[in-house]
């Protein structure tokens, strides 16, 4: 019968593409059919997720597909041990800076071959090479998906290697018949969306429920009971003690910032016995939004929480999207009030710690800042790991952009004070910041500016304290 014919025999039929969707959504704005519009915008939004599900190139793997080899050419008694898993990789931890590693976070994105592997999150385990032969370790799995002929996903472990010296690990896959393994953990999470709290054998750190910023941190070795937070100091949104990412439009009319989102846009989170990720990504709004929506800088940020070590990563990526030009924008801000420290520090960029204010001529050269407190000796410290400018305005040596405006240039300068105050009121805070473009720099299409920061809540102590964040800076380098 005719109602039985396929009018619709490929998947592209029975789907419509970007293209027709901005097409419908164009005619309905005409027709000042807001509702279709709305509905239409929706439905391009779930087509894009798809499409990046389907087709989002997942990075070069650390760890290729084809290295696999049969476990059969391991010695006998590893063979036994390993017995229900075919394929197996050896990997070769090799320690450069001197220090001892323990429990040191490892995370790698391996290829596996689809033929051999129905999941990746079952049939991945880890094991470490000692004097008595191969020990399984915990592991943790995520962000599994197949591309052609291999599944690619990120594999977590931890690892121990001495000073100067190499630790051999392996890594086994192909057994249909290996259960999702329930391994014990460190790190505890609760709550639901962005708004988790993460606790970890040295520190509590509490997200915003609104918009997944970092709103408060609680030493666990702190005997006092201290309590890293705003306490009730903001600019209108949800106080934190993580205030980046924003910038500032010209005029200056208004600052757009990820802090004003009245919920994330897009969020990713990641849960496991090794490590807790909060992916937050969007364009950063303004106090009036939604009267002004400019689609201008794009920003991707990541919190990244390990079970096993004192410190935690903030990681970022900003994009522009169109040319414009912001009078300052800022990717490191962070506010303590009750003045919980009284003196500063500081990284050069040979990564030599020293205390105060940097001097004049290396004001422009910090790659490291935080507090600590004379007496108690409690303190907080960021090391910028990478922090770097690329696109158009990276490449070009002149200016392009109009009168009134300077080139774009990623300054390496962090302000910080710990007697910060209002006008007409006493210090209440203690307050770095990293304007990382000012002076009205004029923001090209494509330019990216990348971060990636390690934090770390720890005593700092008078003998040794610098060295330690010195070497906290090589081991993650």
């Amino acid at each position: 019968m005719s109602y039985r014919r396929n009018l619709e025999p490929t998947w592209a039929e029975r789907t419509d593409d970007v293209d027709t969707k901005v097409e419908i959504l164009q005619q309905a704005l005409r027709d000042g059919n807001h509702e279709l519009a709305m509905g239409v915008a929706s439905s391009i939004k779930d087509g894009i997720a798809n499409e990046r599900d389907l087709f989002a190139d997942p990075g070069a793997a650390d760890v290729s597909a084809s290295d696999w080899v049969p476990v059969a050419q391991l010695p006998e008694s590893w063979a036994r041990w390993c017995e229900g898993w075919e394929l197996f990789q050896c990997l070769n931890l090799r320690e450069s800076t001197g220090q001892n590693r323990v429990s040191e976070p490892v995370d790698l994105l391996v290829g596996l071959p689809f033929d051999k592997v129905m999941s990746p999150g079952r049939e991945l385990r880890v094991a470490r090479i000692g004097s008595h032969g191969p020990q399984e370790v915990t592991s943790q799995v995520y962000g599994e998906t197949r591309r052609g002929s291999d599944w690619f996903a990120h594999l977590v472990f931890e690892a121990d290697v001495d000073a100067s010296a190499e630790s051999k690990y392996l890594i086994f896959c192909a057994n249909p018949a290996a259960e999702l393994p329930d391994y014990p953990s460190r790190i505890r999470v609760r709550g639901e969306g962005v708004g988790l709290e993460i606790e970890t054998p040295d520190y509590v750190a509490t997200l915003s429920k609104q918009m997944g910023q970092l709103e408060s941190l609680v030493p666990k070795w702190h005997l006092g009971g201290m309590k890293l937070a705003s306490h009730g100091n903001g600019h209108g949104e949800p106080p934190n003690i993580d205030w980046a990412h924003d910038y500032m439009s010209v005029g200056p009319f208004q600052k757009m910032r990820v802090t004003n989102w009245a919920e994330c846009p897009h969020y990713e989170i990641v849960r496991g016995p090794l490590c807790t990720k909060v992916r937050r990504f969007g364009f950063p709004h303004g106090p009036a939004h939604p009267l002004f929506t400019p689609t201008r800088l794009f920003m991707d940020l990541s919190y990244t929480f390990y079970s096993g070590v004192p410190y935690f990563l903030k990681e970022g990526t900003m994009e522009a999207a169109r040319d414009f030009c912001t009078l300052v924008a800022r990717d490191d801000e962070w506010y303590f009030g009750g003045r919980p420290f009284d003196a500063s520090l500081w990284m050069d960029e040979e990564g030599q710690v020293h205390e105060g204010k940097p001097p004049a001529e290396k004001a422009d050269h910090v790659w490291g800042v935080g507090f600590f407190h004379r007496e108690s000796r409690d303190s907080m410290f960021a090391v910028y790991l990478d922090h770097r400018l690329e696109g158009p305005s990276a490449e070009e040596s002149g200016h392009t952009g109009p009168d009134g405006t300077t080139p774009s240039r990623l300054y390496q300068n962090t302000g910080l004070t710990v007697d910060h105050a209002k006008t007409g009121e006493g210090p209440h805070a203690a307050v770095w910041c990293r304007p990382m473009l000012r002076d009205n720099a004029w923001v090209q299409t494509g330019d990216r500016i990348l971060q990636r920061n390690a934090y770390l809540l720890a005593p700092y102590l008078e003998e040794g304290g610098t060295s330690g964040l010195q070497q906290l800076r090589e081991r993650l380098l």
